[in-house]
């Protein structure tokens, strides 16, 4: 039988495909990073045409666990402080409609995204009504927004 090995063309469309997957299913931020694993054994077969299936696979796994892995102890909590310090600057007096409120704690929809989102968390003394108005008042360190009823 005969050893069947993939040139790095087939690692380069696995990586494309799973990248054009991700973009589709709204950045999920999950299977980008087994695509960019499977580009970067693409890559690694360039300068290395001989690594064998198993040796390609493994490859694959190494480096798509080592870039999720960075993603997720690296880069996501930047992203989230980053997020924070744009929701602080932007969402105080910004307007927005609850779509559900219980026990002082609730989900409102903004007339515009802040940081590429339009629904936030929000905390309220006041008893609100889902598709009441309410103004965005300041942002908690956990990007919980303290809203109040608009006047």
């Amino acid at each position: 039988m005969e050893n069947i090995n993939l040139l790095w063309w087939h690692w380069a469309i696995v990586g494309s495909l799973l990248l054009t997957l991700d973009v589709l299913l709204i950045n999920v931020y999950y299977i980008i990073w087994f695509g960019i694993g499977a580009l970067t054994v693409a890559i690694l077969l360039v300068f290395f045409p001989e690594l064998s299936m198993a040796a390609q696979i493994a490859s694959f796994g190494i480096f798509a666990l080592i870039f999720l892995g960075l993603w997720i102890f690296f880069l996501r909590p930047q992203r989230s402080r980053r997020l924070i310090e744009e929701a602080k600057r932007e969402l105080p007096g910004c307007v927005g409609i609850v779509v559900r409120f219980n026990d002082g704690q609730g989900l409102m929809r903004l007339q515009r995204p802040i940081g590429g989102r339009d629904l936030w968390n929000f905390v309220s003394q006041q008893p609100l009504h889902p598709g009441e108005k309410v103004v965005a008042d300041n942002v908690g360190d956990d990007a919980v927004v303290v809203a109040k009823e608009k006047e």
